[in-house]
């Protein structure tokens, strides 16, 4: 199933408790919703949270957005904490934990692990080790 940015906008306002059965959205609010959904994105974005939905500067409502279904309840929950207080409205908790969960199993499911590096000069040698050392061999028919 395909989740269109006016899908998601619709169950953020839903999410909040404007569905559309009781709020008809103006087109000014759409815009703001999408602006603040893109905006959103593109936080997560640079946070690590990479999904394909990151050409969200389409300002289209009705193209796919392509958050695969595992994001797109965190998503929404975001968008919902983000809306709600410009409409007056309080979120619940349970909104706001899946805004929070859904953005950290993003994170998690895109995080790359480097591989180990150690830098050799900043650790300790051990004791007695010394970077400048020689050894001072003297022969028999030589003085040090």
């Amino acid at each position: 199933m395909s989740f269109t940015k006016r899908k998601i906008i619709n169950e953020a306002f839903t999410e909040i408790g404007l569905g559309t059965y009781n709020f008809d959205a103006q087109p000014e609010d759409l815009q703001n919703a999408l602006l603040r959904l893109n905006a959103m994105l593109a936080e997560w974005a640079e946070a690590g949270a990479v999904t394909n939905a990151l050409t969200p500067f389409i300002d289209d409502l009705d193209v796919d957005s392509l958050i695969p279904m595992t994001d797109i309840r965190g998503v929404i929950c975001g968008l919902a904490v983000n809306l709600a207080p410009s409409f007056g409205k309080v979120v619940s908790m349970d909104t706001m934990k899946g805004a929070v969960t859904g953005k950290k199993i993003v994170i998690k499911r895109n995080a790359t692990i480097l591989p180990k590096q150690t830098d050799v000069a900043a650790v300790p040698a051990g004791a007695g080790h010394k970077w400048d050392w020689r050894i001072n061999l003297v022969g028999p028919d030589e003085t040090a």
